[in-house]
């Protein structure tokens, strides 16, 4: 039970985490691109 929990919890961590490091890297992407366009 306390494993089935814990991966529960997990599952709902993990892709929260993702979701930040992409919007990130979509930030950084956006800014290096226009400082280099600018």
């Amino acid at each position: 039970m306390w494993v089935n929990k814990d991966n529960i919890k997990l599952n709902h961590i993990v892709p929260q985490l993702n979701w930040a490091i992409t919007k990130v890297v979509i930030i950084v992407v956006v800014i290096i691109s226009h400082q280099f366009g600018g």
